[in-house]
């Protein structure tokens, strides 16, 4: 994490690390404003969705953390909000709430 401070990375958008022990640690203490782990957000939301929906969800909040623009970010998730909102409001909170002030 230092090497790539070094580089001249200034932020990490998301950051997947797969339960790999310390990165999570070593991320925040290089990059403190990185708070966002996506593949545990989406695990943990699809708690709240309905098995029978479970594939289609996790795909709809892929658009959102794999956007490769904060303008596309925002839509995505503006999108899922209205496609999914209604049904599963707790995990269209926990994604505004840990993304960026310019997304929410």
């Amino acid at each position: 994490m230092t090497e790539l401070k070094n580089r001249g990375v200034l932020d990490i958008f998301i950051a997947c690390v797969g339960g790999l022990n310390g990165c999570p640690e070593a991320i925040q203490a290089v990059l403190p404003e990185d708070r966002r782990e996506a593949v545990h957000m989406v695990r943990s939301n699809l708690n709240y969705v309905n098995w029978k929906f479970c594939k289609e969800v996790a795909a709809d909040l892929r658009a959102i953390y794999a956007a490769v623009t904060i303008k596309e970010n925002k839509l995505r998730l503006d999108e899922f909000d209205t496609k999914w909102g209604a049904d599963y409001p707790p995990v269209v909170k926990i994604w505004r709430g840990n993304w960026s002030p310019e997304i929410k």
